[in-house]
Formats: C-alpha cells, structure tokens, sequence
C-alpha cells in the first residue's frame, strides 16, 4: 500500500437566504452560496478494480478542496397543511471532482477494464426541485389521515472546460 499519508483540510461552507411573501398562499425564496467540500478517501487513494461498476479506478493524492458558488430561486405555494415547491438553481464549481475516462485499459488476468480517474474540472450543475404535498380528507376512512407526496428533480452537469456532460 506504500508509506501512510495523513492529509488536512478545513472545507467551509456559506449561505445567505431570504423569502418574500407574495400572497397568503404564495412566497418567493432565494439563496445564495458558497460551499466547499474535502475529497473522500477514495478519490484520493483509489488505486484498483471496482467490481460494481467494472471499471479500473485511479485516486489522486493531490486533490484539493471542491469550491462552488450557487444560487437557488424558489416559488411555494401553500395552503394549511398542503403545499407545491419549485426550486431553481445553478452552481459553478471552480474544481469539481470527477471521475472521468482516461481511455487507458487495465489488463487483470485476462481481464480487461476501462481506466477511470479521479480530477478536479471546472465544472456547473443546473437543476430543478419539485415536491408536493396534499392531504386527503378525514371522511374517506374516517379516523385515519393519509397525505399524497410526490418529488421530481432533475440536474444537468457539465464540464466548463470541454463542454462534455459530466459522468
């Protein structure tokens, strides 16, 4: 495994937030932030076959913190215990880290795999939230409560620098 490393980091992280009332029913929210986030140890230290997903991995030592900034503009609607949130939001990461195809091959035995490795990239998220949430009335069985919740999302990533999705 080689020699023992031991490696520091001191990730921070800031937001700032507000909400307007547009209505009784209806509010706007956004927010803004800051984030950063240390790498897991195995995107510093992969070195080997991951069997679930069939490819050969490769860490890097030398990864630094993952930086972005955000923002995020929401709509709510609400009504006593019922309620429907749309959430915006786009966040631009100075280093995103990835795990992208070298086009290397790893030979094991016969055996052969796609190189993948762990890489900071310029990288931007852009996405969408969307939950519901609405009670149905007591007299359909009466004595029992039951509430229809439903979430959809979806995110988009793509690599600043190539302009190729993010895996």
């Amino acid at each position: 495994f080689g020699a023992a490393s031991s490696l520091r980091f001191k990730p921070r992280s800031l937001s700032l937030s507000g909400s307007y009332r547009l209505s009784e029913a209806f509010s706007l929210n956004a927010q803004v932030n800051s984030s950063q986030r240390a790498p897991m140890f195995y995107e510093l230290h992969a070195q080997g076959v991951h069997v679930a997903s069939g490819a050969y991995e490769r860490g890097d030592a030398h990864l630094g913190l993952e930086r972005a900034k955000g923002v995020d503009l929401g709509l709510e609607w609400k009504q006593a215990e019922n309620f429907l949130r749309l959430n915006l939001f786009r966040t631009r990461f100075a280093s995103y880290i990835a795990l992208d195809a070298t086009g290397e091959q790893f030979d094991d035995a016969g055996e052969t795999f796609p190189v993948y490795a762990f890489k900071a990239v310029p990288a931007v998220l852009t996405g969408f939230e969307l939950e519901g949430h609405w009670h149905l009335p007591a007299q359909l069985l009466p004595g029992t409560q039951f509430a229809l919740t439903a979430t959809l999302d979806g995110v988009r990533g793509s690599n600043r620098q190539t302009g190729e999705p993010l895996p």
